[in-house]
């Protein structure tokens, strides 16, 4: 089982456990970066597959003494993530960190290791090994061989090269490097760059190693191990130095030269649209974010967070501006119904280590209206009442009211009633003050703040008439009166009938 550890608490990844964050593993010691950590239940051991040493794509490197070869070696994909140990000479040499990319619901892990070569070292070979499971025997890479050349002639170096990387009123240091392959050393220069000596090393003089001017420069003399350093007070970008070597006798070995690079941090880096610090969508809407450095060297990387997550998956352009850079970067952000209002903000670095330079933030905002209400119907009607009912759409995320609009069929005048939204998915309302036997045509919709959905479709409901409501509420409430009144009326109707036929008679008579 992995530990992963965040900057807040401790977590253990279990079968069970769903981790989403920036986490750090530890893995026998092994420290890798992880961007996010998801364990399904019983999600399975995947073992490493392979293991191999993508570069240097030679079998073989060659290099002089004090020079040096990055090897990269990645697994294949795996899970848990695998732990890459490196061999020199058969002889486990780990003592860097890996990182750790997704690949689905499995890991890939890559790792680095740079092998130096030292003068009379002999051929080196170089191997890694994954595992990812205690206990499993660990999947091997290649061999590759590390082989140190050491001159034939004398030979000189310069570093750093090609060029020098300094900060603005600091001094900078180079150092002059030579192998005289048994020869006597004659003389070291120092030279700026317009060919003009302002350091000398003579082992025949004294003193030995001079400064033409020591408020610009200082010297460090290491003749033992065959360097001289040169500090430079005040660098100025683009100045370039070059160190010359000659022999007893003053037989040239060579010249080598290297340039001055003055960093300049990013000094501000702006979101520069949208220009409103509040952008609202629609569901499936976006909003296009610029982000721009001030002018830097060297350029500078933008990353971008969404509510304080990195969220970086473009690269930005840069430009010149002068002898530094501005770089510009968009970033587009899609909002999803229900999404909750999410700040934007970009920082920039151009200096490993350096603390980021942050943007302001934005806020981004997904506006949902409510939806339409449905099932729309009537379920009772009087002579001056209905009471009809519906279902709730999605309300948009807030509180929203409901409104009826009633007419008569042809009128010109519509009423309204209004029913606020309560903790339940149907509702019901009585509409009062109608006219019997009257056609009305009702429809309804929702409102919230964020504004009204559409109206819903027409329902049409005939009002009864007083005698319908009389005679049926008489007849349900008493069947025997209903019963009494009809011989009633019929006795009346029949008594009047008879009187009727004697008066005709009567008349005639």
């Amino acid at each position: 089982m992995s530990s992963y550890v965040t900057s807040e608490t401790f977590i253990k990844c279990t079968a069970s456990s769903i981790v989403n964050t920036k986490t750090e593993s530890y893995f026998k010691g092994q420290v890798f970066q992880l961007e996010r950590c998801i364990l399904r239940s019983s999600p399975g051991i995947v073992p490493v597959p392979n293991v191999t040493l993508t570069s240097p794509v030679s079998d073989t490197v060659t290099v002089k003494p004090g020079g040096s070869q990055v090897y990269t070696c990645v697994t294949g994909s795996c899970r848990p993530p695998a732990r890459i140990d490196w061999y020199r000479d058969g002889v486990n040499v780990t003592n860097q960190t890996g990182s750790v990319s997704n690949d689905g619901d499995e890991f890939v892990t890559t790792s680095s290791f740079t092998l130096t070569g030292a003068k009379d070292d002999r051929p080196a070979t170089v191997q890694c090994r994954g595992s990812n499971v205690d206990g499993m025997t660990p999947v091997q890479s290649g061999v590759k061989t590390l082989v140190v050349q050491l001159s034939a002639e004398p030979s000189i170096d310069i570093q750093p090269s090609p060029v020098a990387m300094g900060t603005k009123g600091a001094m900078l240091w180079l150092a002059c490097t030579y192998d005289l392959d048994g020869g006597i050393l004659g003389q070291l220069q120092w030279m700026d760059e317009d060919g003009g000596t302002i350091a000398a090393v003579t082992p025949t003089a004294t003193p030995t190693c001079s400064i033409l001017s020591p408020d610009n420069y200082n010297i460090d003399c290491n003749l033992d191990s065959n360097e001289v350093r040169l500090g430079i007070l005040n660098p100025v970008h683009g100045d370039t130095y070059s160190c010359s070597v000659y022999l007893s006798g003053f037989t040239p070995i060579g010249r080598v030269s290297t340039q001055v690079f003055i960093i300049v941090p990013v000094p501000n880096v702006t979101l520069t649209s949208p220009v409103s610090n509040t952008v609202t969508v629609t569901p499936s809407g976006s909003q296009v974010y610029t982000c721009v450095t001030g002018s830097c060297r060297p350029p500078a990387r933008i990353d971008w967070y969404k509510d304080g997550v990195n969220v970086t998956t473009q690269t930005g352009s840069v430009s010149s501006d002068g002898d530094k850079f501005v770089t510009t970067s968009s970033f587009t952000l899609n909002g999803d119904k229900g999404d909750s209002p999410t700040t934007v903000q970009c920082r920039a670095s151009n200096v490993d280590g350096m603390t980021p330079v942050q943007s302001g933030f934005k806020t981004f905002v997904v506006q949902c209206l409510p939806e339409i209400p449905t099932n729309f119907q009537e379920i009772e009607t009087t002579e001056t009442t209905i009471i009809v009912q519906w279902t709730e759409g999605f309300n948009g995320g807030g509180p929203q009211t409901f409104v009826i609009l009633y007419r008569p069929e042809g009128g010109t005048k519509t009423e309204t009633v209004s029913v606020i939204e309560q903790q339940q998915s149907t509702y019901t309302k009585e509409i009062t003050g109608l006219k019997p036997n009257t056609r009305y045509e009702l429809n309804m919709y929702a409102y919230s703040e964020e504004g009204n959905s559409s109206l819903s479709s027409v329902v049409d409901i005939i009002s009864k008439t007083n005698q319908e409501c009389s005679y049926e509420g008489e007849m349900i409430s008493n069947p025997n009166v209903a019963s009494i009144a009809l011989f009633i009326t019929s006795s009346v109707m029949l008594v009047t009938a008879v009187s009727l036929v004697l008066c005709i008679i009567c008349k005639y008579a």
